[in-house]
């Protein structure tokens, strides 16, 4: 288990805006005021789903670097 942040402030990338879920010792992790932590997750999956129940109209990926497997863009 792992705590999850998403990161606040908008990613570009391939022109698309989203916003970014992170482990919580990943180097890339935005500054604290500008991330929410989304609580302890088994995975990246978990916590993403928890990001778009909490922003469901924000586009949410997850982190090139610290959840691979959650990266869509």
């Amino acid at each position: 288990m792992s705590v999850y942040y998403l990161n606040l402030t908008p990613k570009y990338e391939e022109g698309i805006m989203h916003y970014e879920v992170h482990e919580e010792n990943c180097k890339w992790l935005s500054k604290v005021e500008d991330r929410e932590e989304l609580g302890d997750f088994r995975d990246c999956h978990v916590a993403i789903k928890e990001a778009k129940h909490r922003h469901p109209n924000w586009r949410i990926d997850g982190c090139k670097y610290c959840s691979p497997e959650c990266h869509n863009l």
